[in-house]
């Protein structure tokens, strides 16, 4: 089930300023721990302005795009006339790290209507999604926030895919090579690589391009060497 739009807007702020724990949240925006895990789980759908202000007032934004069901994170993305590389009007669902595996089988079906964040332009919307990240990523993503992800099952060759780990309930970016028509997982750091076996990965996407910061409208390839 889909989190209200609060409770999800506090969630993706969090993600964004890379805020993890609510106790470090509640004591820097002077609110109750309780009240604001109540927030962030949904359990108060209906809060009071009062008990949201301070919250709005910590992160630099508005009580209006506390609450909006458009993407609380427009104004940054978009500042810049963000463009992808095939310079696309139309815009896909934006998902952190931590609600990818929640949603990845409905994210077909997510909409302007029940997912609040849609920032980033992109063609064949159904086809392609965001993701949010938290952690610094290795190169070729060491400067990535926002990876623009193909929804796709397959791994093509010489590409950069994200894969769940099925054993651990995981996520993690790894290059694909073909050689002597067996596919190889190549990891971002240096370590040895492993053979594809099906039964332990399930492709989510392959990664086509990324925000090599979230203040600028630059993007490059997946496949470039940066």
């Amino acid at each position: 089930m889909l989190k209200s739009t609060i409770s999800r807007n506090i969630s993706l702020l969090m993600e964004y300023h890379d805020i993890r724990s609510e106790t470090k949240l509640a004591e820097a925006a002077n609110i109750s721990q309780t009240t604001l895990n109540k927030l962030v789980s949904g359990t108060t759908s209906d809060p009071r302005i009062s008990t949201l202000k301070p919250i709005a007032k910590f992160f630099n934004i508005t009580l209006d795009s506390l609450m909006s069901e458009n993407p609380i994170f427009a104004d940054e993305l978009q500042h810049k006339k963000v463009e992808n590389p095939a310079g696309a009007t139309q815009l896909i669902p934006l998902v952190s790290e931590s609600e990818l595996l929640d949603i990845y089988e409905t994210l077909s079906s997510l909409t302007q209507d029940n997912w609040p964040s849609f920032p980033i332009p992109k063609q064949n919307t159904s086809n392609y999604y965001a993701m949010l990240t938290t952690k610094k990523l290795d190169k070729p993503f060491e400067k990535a926030r926002v990876l623009i992800i193909k929804n796709e099952d397959k791994l093509p060759d010489d590409s950069y895919c994200l894969l769940k780990h099925i054993d651990s309930d995981s996520v993690s970016i790894k290059k694909i090579k073909v050689v002597d028509g067996k596919k190889w997982l190549f990891a971002l750091q240096n370590v040895p690589s492993l053979e594809f076996d099906e039964a332990k990965w399930q492709p989510l996407g392959t990664i086509e391009a990324a925000f090599l910061d979230m203040s600028s409208d630059t993007f490059f390839q997946a496949g470039d060497k940066k």
